[in-house]
């Protein structure tokens, strides 16, 4: 079969124009905000250079996650519940906490799992002493079963403002990643939460601009107390909502990769390992009564997280917001649809799967550039 004739894109712009008959090209822009426009006519001639994968992994494997909420009266029935999501395929569970977890409940939420073998995450605690107290309780009981902590990993997400934090505090928290490290050295224990500015489409460049905001600020802050910038990102995961506006949120994961790259060159002038990106799929982008659509919608999100290289990724059950609690089915196709994405795409042995194509690197580049102007007016604020 012949090849096609190469067709340069000012000549197909001339069709296009033409099939208008009359109407400008820019009305098929797509308008994501006010000062955010699209072109659709993304072409091999807009690219001056070739793209490599973004990020410096061999594959785009990722951690299927599942949240669980924990406190001292429901540990035993939590642990059945995190065995069961084991056995049907989650490979990450989450454990929000508003309390320190004793020993006891510790153990009672672990028993039967090996947690050497699975990436467990802890949330919700508000202070460093909790969470000093939570990780020596976390360590007592892995050395009362034979477990070294250097086996552990997984992350506590200690949500921080570090944006505003002064020298004190950088250095209380230098403090507790001192202690952190000596018992979990395989834990991340830095965590900036950007699904707080998810606020859809229209605000990525402003939600993305925060999140960088935060990021640099982290970084600027222990690096003045002689922390190495990629020692930071081995101990760093960033969390972040994904909405169902499929092409924009592979940009959006595409985006943050580069702009955390040109954010190591700008503080240390060196390649800068990407954070782990921690993904959850927005239940904002659900309608309330619509459970098998929004399993749809749900898929629909995870795609665009997997292309974009996600780290971790939780997807919530389709019955979120209904009003009784989410059933079983529900949460178990919630895992089902990141297991069936592994095995049938295998996305997860590709690095960085939407390189190369025109329009989503253009959009990915488009995206960085504005995310990047805002970040350095809210950073020199």
């Amino acid at each position: 079969m012949p090849a096609f004739e190469k067709v340069n894109k000012s000549d197909w712009l001339a069709k296009v124009e033409k099939d208008l008959k009359g109407k400008p090209l820019s009305e098929l822009d797509w308008k994501i905000s006010e000062d955010f426009s699209v072109s659709p006519f993304a072409h091999q001639d807009d690219r001056t250079q070739r793209h490599y994968p973004i990020g410096i992994k061999g594959n785009n494997n990722w951690r299927i996650g599942q949240e669980f909420v924990v406190n001292s009266s429901n540990v035993e029935a939590q642990n059945a519940a995190i065995l069961a999501a084991l056995n049907n395929g989650i490979e990450s569970p989450k454990i929000k906490i508003t309390e320190v977890l004793s020993q006891s409940d510790i153990d009672s939420l672990f028993k039967d799992i090996s947690v050497s073998y699975v990436a467990v995450y802890f949330s919700g605690l508000k202070n460093l002493e909790d969470w000093q107290q939570l990780l020596k309780n976390y360590a007592l009981v892995a050395t009362q079963h034979q477990i070294h902590s250097d086996k552990l990993f997984g992350g506590f997400h200690l949500d921080m403002d570090w944006a505003s934090y002064s020298k004190n505090d950088f250095e209380e928290i230098a403090e507790f990643e001192e202690l952190f490290s000596s018992i979990f050295p395989r834990y991340r224990c830095f965590y900036v939460d950007g699904t707080k500015y998810y606020k859809g489409d229209e605000h990525i460049v402003e939600e993305l601009a925060n999140i960088t905001h935060q990021v640099a600020s982290c970084m600027e802050g222990l690096k003045e107390l002689g922390y190495n910038v990629n020692k930071i990102v081995k101990k760093f995961q960033v969390g972040f909502s994904i909405g169902n506006s499929y092409l924009l949120e592979i940009a959006k994961v595409r985006a943050m990769k580069i702009l955390f790259a040109n954010l190591g060159a700008a503080i240390e002038a060196s390649p800068l390992e990407i954070p782990c990106f921690d993904c959850y799929v927005d239940k904002q982008s659900f309608k309330v009564g619509e459970v098998e659509s929004n399993k749809i919608r749900s898929t629909i999100s995870a795609m665009a997280a997997v292309i974009g290289a996600v780290g971790r990724l939780t997807i919530p059950p389709s019955d979120i917001d209904m009003d009784t609690e989410s059933s079983e089915f529900n949460k178990r196709m919630s895992t089902n649809i990141q297991q069936v994405i592994k095995l049938e795409t295998k996305m997860h042995g590709t690095s960085d799967p939407a390189a190369g194509s025109y329009y989503i690197e253009e959009l990915t580049e488009q995206l960085a550039v504005k995310v990047w102007n805002r970040f350095v007016e809210l950073h020199e604020a």
